[in-house]
């Protein structure tokens, strides 16, 4: 990827596609986790079509500026490569590691199948991990300026659950006064 050319660039035309592709008027988002960034990223462009914004659990804080040690393993050289190609590290411990819910193995194999299936999803996954522990800082940056600007007109809503493993509650409600 060039350097002019993010991944969190890449998710915001990918939300763009998805949103001109699917609504008729404004549209609600309602975002999780580490996505956060790109949703808000795109809807300061096209605030005009955007009704309001959840964020659920964003990475909000300085605290919130690095992977966990469950995704940043898939970015490491050769190990991640590894670990991204096992159906059970990349799908199920990353899915019971973020919280104190189980998964019924129905529900497990649905997010496993692609990487049973297929390399490229591994191959994402640790492309995505790669730009995400190089960039994450930035994007977290960028969202917090987003959000506290002045012509930031999108009522925005953030939700928390205190039982996240990977982002912290601390800072998050002193963000959220300011």
């Amino acid at each position: 990827m060039s350097s002019s050319v993010t991944a969190c660039r890449v998710y915001v035309i990918s939300l763009e596609s998805f949103i001109n592709e699917v609504a008729v008027g404004k549209v609600s988002l309602v975002v999780l986790g580490y996505f956060a960034p790109a949703a808000v990223k795109y809807a300061s462009i096209h605030q005009e079509k955007i009704d309001n914004i959840i964020l659920l659990n964003p990475p909000l804080t300085a605290k919130h500026e690095n992977l966990p040690s469950t995704l940043s393993v898939f970015s490491n050289f050769l190990l991640g490569e590894i670990f991204a190609q096992d159906p059970l590290r990349a799908s199920d411990k990353t899915l019971t590691s973020c919280g104190p819910y189980k998964i019924k193995e129905d529900d497990a194999m649905v997010y496993r199948n692609p990487y049973l299936t297929s390399g490229v999803a591994g191959f994402a996954l640790n492309a995505i991990s790669r730009d995400m522990k190089k960039e994450l800082k930035k994007y977290v940056e960028e969202m917090r300026t987003i959000l506290t600007d002045e012509n930031w007109k999108v009522p925005t809503t953030i939700c928390w659950g205190k039982r996240d493993r990977w982002l912290t509650y601390d800072g998050v409600e002193d963000f959220c006064k300011d």
